[in-house]
């Protein structure tokens, strides 16, 4: 097994693995490693210094997939792993490396927590005996050791799991495939060949939008008869009332005329002495008839004073009736008001309208009263209220509860009492940060972190990790840009260092302090 270390140079951070005595470097991998940018391959360095000879791999701000198994994992995050792995073996290939030159090992596998896009070790060290790699194996043991989210469908693990058991030679070419229809369903391909069969649907619904609009210009032409003849009777039904009102007014006057002088015969007379239409025309003037004096004239005259008598008297009679009317519905008691006619020298029968009072004020103001009764100390909760508590209320104090009890302090279960939980002080906003996971994770990757870091753009994505082990604390710098400080200096990437109560932890510039409650 190889082994490697964690080196830290300015803003950068390395892999070194340094080549023992025994291994024999591969020149012609080590040139195509370091001359050439192979895609899901970690950009490599060659170094050597007398008889030390080290191969330096760039990891900055990528994390290791071991870190990103140890929690769910989505459908992007887990098909973005494995493509990227699959695609940087085929690319070695491409490039005539070995395929055993390959680390396939979680904790030398990096990602990237934004886009997932993952990258391999690859050592260019030749190996004495050519050994197979069994990359069905591997990535079955990556799904086994994988937490799938429980909210998503996970019928692409399945399908992933069946192509691993389905035949023992395993196909990069294959699986590759197989990523690829999961991460672009079918539902897409099709929507794709829809897209290009469009112009052709255009085409046809084009010409059929024209028959639609010609057949719409036409429709309007049938019916522009039936709209001509529609009109006909809409023109003659008026000119049948206008002929009736030239025939009804024969004379030329130039002064104001009556309808009923301008038709001749007794049925006019008679027209007139309906009610109805005798209030709407105009009355006839002793000027007009001394003007215009005829027979049938003087008549009219005659008739219209004779119903400006009778509409005088009947309205009299009738406003009599209306009185005893309103008499009748206001007293309630019927035999009270005839007594109070009867004897018309009492003075009883002067408040005639006081009995209208009571009628309106009863309903109004009777329902007021009982609004008032609640206050009464009388009420039955009240009364239930006094007779459980002899005290008189105080409501300014605080409530004693179960008076009866001893004045004693409860004592609550030892471990509850000694549990401490710790938490981050936030230096710059005061921010009391709880540390509830085993793994915390801080950054500016908001999808992965568990505190997000929104206003400081020197921390890295993923920049430490808060890990808890055996009740005690320890800060794990992940691979960062700016790294990360306890109590002044510089701690190692990958490395956990213990936490005390009071500690000052810096990521990057932002100061934090670490606190046992």
């Amino acid at each position: 097994m190889r082994e490697f270390c964690i080196e830290n140079q300015g803003t950068n951070t390395y892999l070194v693995y340094t080549f023992s005595e025994d291994d024999m470097v591969d020149t012609m991998s080590l040139g195509m490693l370091t001359n050439n940018h192979i895609q899901g391959v970690t950009e490599t360095t060659f170094y050597q210094m007398d008889a030390v000879k080290q191969v330096k791999y760039n990891i900055t701000s990528k994390v290791e997939i071991q870190q990103m198994f140890e929690r769910t994992l989505n459908r992007k995050q887990v098909l973005g792993i494995f493509s990227g792995i699959v695609n940087a073996l085929l690319e070695v290939e491409e490039y005539m490396l070995e395929p055993s030159s390959i680390v396939l090992d979680k904790k030398y596998i990096f990602a990237d927590v934004s886009t997932y896009e993952t990258t391999v070790i690859c050592v260019p060290v030749m190996e004495s005996q050519a050994q197979n790699v069994n990359l069905g194996m591997f990535f079955k043991e990556l799904v086994f050791t994988a937490q799938f989210d429980p909210t998503e469908n996970c019928d692409y693990v399945t399908k992933i799991i069946n192509f691993l058991n389905s035949s023992p030679a395993f196909s990069l070419l294959k699986f590759k495939q197989l990523l690829d229809e999961l991460k672009f369903p079918v539902a897409d391909k099709k929507t794709v060949t829809a897209e290009k069969e469009t112009p052709k649907k255009s085409v046809q619904s084009a010409q059929n939008e024209g028959y639609r609009r010609q057949s719409e210009q036409r429709m309007p032409e049938r019916k522009a008869p039936v709209q001509t003849e529609s009109k006909v009777p809409v023109q003659t039904s008026p000119k049948v009332p206008d002929a009736s009102a030239n025939m009804a007014v024969p004379q030329k006057t130039g002064g104001k005329t009556a309808a009923g002088m301008q038709i001749p015969g007794s049925a006019p007379a008679k027209m007139q002495t309906d009610p109805v239409k005798t209030q709407n025309e105009k009355q006839m003037s002793r000027l007009y008839l001394l003007q215009h004096y005829s027979k049938e004239n003087a008549a009219i005259y005659k008739a219209q004073q004779a119903e400006k008598k009778n509409a005088k008297g009947g309205k009299a009679k009738k406003g009599n009736k209306q009185e005893e009317q309103q008499v009748s519905y206001v007293v309630p008691g019927a035999d009270k008001l005839q007594a109070a006619r009867q004897n018309a020298q009492s003075p009883v029968q002067q408040p005639q309208g006081m009995p209208e009072r009571p009628v309106q004020q009863q309903p109004q103001r009777m329902p007021e009263r009982p609004a008032q009764q609640p206050m009464n100390p009388q009420n039955p909760i009240q009364q239930a209220f006094h007779q459980g508590v002899q005290q008189p209320a105080n409501f300014g104090a605080t409530t004693v509860l179960n008076a009866n009890m001893n004045a004693e302090t409860s004592v609550l279960s030892g471990p509850e009492a000694q549990k401490q939980q710790p938490y981050l002080f936030r230096m710059k906003n005061n921010e009391r940060i709880m540390l509830n996971k085993p793994v915390f994770r801080i950054g500016k990757e908001r999808s992965y972190v568990d505190y997000f870091v929104s206003d400081n753009a020197a921390v890295s994505r993923s920049h430490a990790n808060i890990v808890e082990q055996n009740g005690k604390f320890y800060v794990v710098d992940t691979n960062s840009t700016n790294h990360t400080y306890v109590n002044g200096r510089m701690i190692q990437s990958n490395t956990e260092v213990l936490l005390s109560h009071g500690d000052r932890v810096r990521l990057a510039n932002e100061e934090f302090e670490f606190h046992m409650m």
